[in-house]
């Protein structure tokens, strides 16, 4: 009987080892798993339709590329913290006046905004410091699958990402392939409740350029995937591109000069252009009066001339 119950107490010391070192690798494995697991990311996929853009959509780029300097200069010296500018001055009237051509903008053409939160977990991400005003980046990656090329003839198609606090985060002109990729490099605040705010807004332009009265552009029809997170590929991106921060706000002041030389250029060729075609109407139009009244004179000499015939021969017994 002794003998039995130590065989009895040797079995079921071994089977409760078995399943304590069983637990401990399963709590290992499920450990090395939240460890290294990578942060998540959300995408979404939607059919969009492009539609044509107001006709107001140029003039409201050009004004925007002319205030973007003193817009920038706001941000700057006001050092904007909660995304609001309390002025009655001219910063003040300056905001305001991008914020009106922001909602004009959005809404004559075909935009698509997405908030931040309902993809991205706001816990996930690592902040400069724990105050409110330290910064991090999220990345969204955009890629668009055109099913109906633009005709390049009669229009012209371009992508503008815009972000809530009036910035313009990445355009890009002349969509002319079937496939387009971008990422957009977002940042805000060590704020939840401002994170719940934000959202991009990603906007097509379907811009006639055929200014015939006859041509109508294509109606755009288009696969658009938003992949949003990948804090780590925003990490990398920061160590590469700390050494070239200066280079950059170089360069983008560099771009805004040459957009808004690009915009008076396009002014000054619209404006010629419109001169030009008036001068064109007026001389055609001329040249149809004097042809119809060099038509009427020639038509009224024949006339003459052959009533004045009949009656010389009636007179002379010839007819």
């Amino acid at each position: 009987m002794p003998q039995y119950h130590n065989t009895e107490f040797i079995v079921s010391a071994t089977a409760i080892k078995k399943l304590l070192t069983t637990c401990l690798l399963a709590g290992y494995f499920l450990l090395m798993i939240q460890l290294f697991q990578p942060t998540s990311v959300s995408a979404v996929k939607v059919g969009v339709q492009i539609p044509e853009s107001g006709k107001d959509t140029e003039l409201l780029l050009r004004e925007f590329s002319k205030l973007q300097p003193a817009f920038k200069e706001v941000q700057e010296s006001h050092e904007i913290v909660d995304d609001e500018i309390n002025s009655d001055t001219e910063d003040d009237k300056t905001v305001q006046k991008i914020r009106e051509l922001v909602t004009r903008y959005v809404e004559i053409n075909p935009c698509f905004r997405y908030y931040l939160h309902e993809y991205m977990d706001f816990r996930e991400f690592e902040f400069s410091g724990n105050a409110r005003n330290s910064l991090t980046n999220a990345l969204i990656a955009i890629d668009i699958q055109f099913l109906i090329e633009p005709d390049q003839k009669t229009q012209v198609l371009n992508l503008n990402i815009l972000d809530r606090n009036l910035n313009m985060l990445r355009r890009k002109e002349r969509l002319d392939k079937k496939d387009v990729h971008m990422v957009v490099d977002y940042s805000f605040f060590n704020d939840l409740d401002k994170f719940n705010s934000e959202y991009i807004d990603v906007c097509f332009e379907n811009i006639k350029v055929d200014k015939s009265w006859s041509s109508r552009p294509r109606i755009i029809d288009a696969y658009m995937t938003l992949e949003f997170g990948m804090s780590q590929i925003v990490n990398n991106y920061k160590k590469s591109s700390e050494g070239l921060s200066e280079q950059g706000k170089k360069l983008e002041e560099i771009s805004r000069e040459l957009t808004m030389i690009s915009h008076q250029l396009h002014d000054n060729v619209v404006n010629s252009e419109s001169k030009l075609r008036n001068t064109n109407e007026d001389t055609n139009g001329k040249v149809v009066i004097m042809s119809f009244c060099f038509v009427c004179f020639l038509t009224l000499s024949c006339l003459a001339q052959l009533i004045w015939l009949i009656s010389y021969l009636k007179k002379r017994g010839f007819i």
